[in-house]
């Protein structure tokens, strides 16, 4: 199972690796809300600029290609299925953790 996991990160795109590990960096089991990762990916420096598009809205399709992905797990939707939630599958963050440590990106307890 791990190999499979492994396979799907490094199948990622470089520029959505780093948004991915650090989903890893919240407790296990806990509903991230869309808003405060968008802004957090945003500062950290990890959304690549592109023309026409605000920050916000590029780190919004990083994160809608990681749930379609699933490496994320959507959770809650509004009225419009915009995402308003998710969490990271405790397998996929063991992975992601133990990744995050040999890369020294960041470190979260399990």
């Amino acid at each position: 199972m791990s190999n499979i996991l492994m396979l799907s990160f490094y199948d990622l795109p470089h520029y959505l690796k780093n948004c991915f590990l650090y989903c890893s960096a919240f407790p296990e089991d806990y509903l991230i809300k869309r808003k405060r990762i968008v802004r957090l990916w945003v500062a950290e420096g990890f959304i690549e600029e592109r023309d026409g598009m605000t920050m916000e809205d590029i780190a919004e399709q990083y994160l809608n290609e990681l749930v379609l992905r699933n490496l994320l797990h959507a959770g809650k939707r509004n009225n419009w299925e915009r995402l308003k939630s998710f969490c990271m599958h405790d397998l996929v963050r063991e992975m992601a953790i133990s990744i995050s440590k040999k890369q020294k990106f960041c470190s979260a307890q399990k």
